[in-house]
């Protein structure tokens, strides 16, 4: 099982006081730049680890209602982590994601993956975005082109403006620009659209994932064999 290990940066301290000044002097610059980094005390780190601290990450997770993004849910629920997932499904479909943190710390919000206000209001409060949207298949609304490129895209130019500090994008190990499948054309594009965006971003590039609820051993699971 593929696990996605995200480690955080320690979080701000206030200014330091000079020595013989009391707080109500700090100066006006001080105050200001405390103020501009808003900073919330559920994402500094606290407690001895596991679910009920604070590990101080505060993660957007977009695709969290698919097969892997429960396992990145679940991981991050786990060590004590704030967790945001947008979702486009009724809101009982994501009923089995809210035990995996701790009380309050798994946060639902409906989400256009076409507004582009839609995505900054997803991640304007955290300091990691893992964006995990992915499908097999083309629709007449979602076409590989907009799944892989033009979303992913509209997520990394949302998360630099925002200011955060990483950001994860899954693509696939066989991505290739001269693929002559479309779907691993298109995930090499996305690739290089988030990079332009944003630069730092961490490409993780895994082959084929399986699990419990997957769709690849549990589609051949599911067939009768008749041996003669």
């Amino acid at each position: 099982m593929a696990t996605l290990a995200l480690v955080s940066r320690p979080a701000g301290v206030l200014p330091r006081i000079a020595s013989g000044c009391s707080p109500a002097v700090l100066s006006a610059a001080s105050v200001t730049s405390v103020q501009q980094r808003k900073l919330h005390h559920a994402v500094l780190p606290k407690g001895k680890g596991g679910r009920s601290s604070s590990s101080g990450i505060a993660a957007t997770v977009f695709g969290a209602t698919g097969f892997l993004g429960r396992y990145v849910v679940n991981r991050l629920g786990r060590i004590g982590s704030q967790v945001v997932i947008p979702h486009r499904c009724d809101q009982y479909d994501v009923m089995y994601l809210r035990p995996m943190g701790d009380l309050g710390q798994i946060l639902f919000m409906d989400w256009d993956a076409r507004n582009k206000d839609s995505i900054k209001h997803a991640l304007e409060h955290s300091n990691v975005v893992i964006n995990l949207v992915g499908r097999e298949w083309e629709t007449s609304n979602y076409r590989f082109e907009d799944v892989y490129v033009s979303i992913p895209q509209q997520i990394a130019k949302a998360a630099r403006e925002a200011g955060v500090t990483k950001l994860v994008h899954m693509s696939h190990l066989n991505a290739d620009l001269r693929s002559p499948s479309k779907y691993l054309r298109n995930k090499a594009v996305g690739e290089a659209a988030v990079r332009d965006e944003f630069p730092d971003a961490i490409i993780m590039k895994p082959s084929e994932i399986f699990g419990r609820e997957d769709r690849f051993f549990n589609y051949f699971a599911s067939k009768t064999i008749v041996c003669e």
